[in-house]
């Protein structure tokens, strides 16, 4: 059984995978239940970074007929965590996801650690928190094949 699903531009998506992301947000299937996020008795205490998945920035990349519609474990998390969850699907795009494989890459990772700070300076302002900055550099191969592992080759596997 194929777990690739291959997009526009040879764009890769997971399918068939444990995670269901795809058919998450195609059929609105979720796993996940409201009792799921109330486990902690403190959970007005808890704060939520959301990684948005790869099928929700890169759709544009979806083969034709593939139309993200739900978000619904993101609409759950919401309502349980209100202005505690941060959800910095705005400042994403396709460029922040390595094109063979559901993985953010290190661009798409920093952006989210930017934000993260600056949503945490907002919520704690009487604490100084600083964001440390990094230098990135891009690397471009000829081949997949040509690559280091960790390079978004998990997908390779068609």
């Amino acid at each position: 059984m194929s777990k690739t699903l291959k997009g526009k531009d040879n764009c890769l998506f997971l399918i068939n995978d444990s995670e269901r992301s795809l058919k998450k947000h195609t059929a609105n299937e979720s796993a996940l239940l409201l009792e799921d996020v109330m486990w902690r008795q403190d959970v007005d205490n808890l704060y939520m970074v959301v990684y948005p998945d790869k099928e929700v920035i890169c759709e544009n990349s979806l083969p034709d007929g593939n139309e993200i519609k739900y978000r619904t474990s993101l609409d759950i998390y919401k309502t349980v965590l209100e202005d505690r969850l941060l959800d910095p699907t705005d400042i994403l795009d396709a460029t922040d996801y390595y094109k063979t494989d559901t993985h953010m890459n290190n661009k798409g990772n920093y952006k989210l650690y930017n934000r993260f700070i600056e949503f945490l300076r907002h919520k704690f302002p009487e604490h100084t928190i600083e964001a440390v900055n990094f230098e990135l550099t891009k690397v471009e191969v000829p081949s997949l094949y040509d690559s280091q592992p960790g390079l978004g080759l998990s997908l390779i596997h068609i």
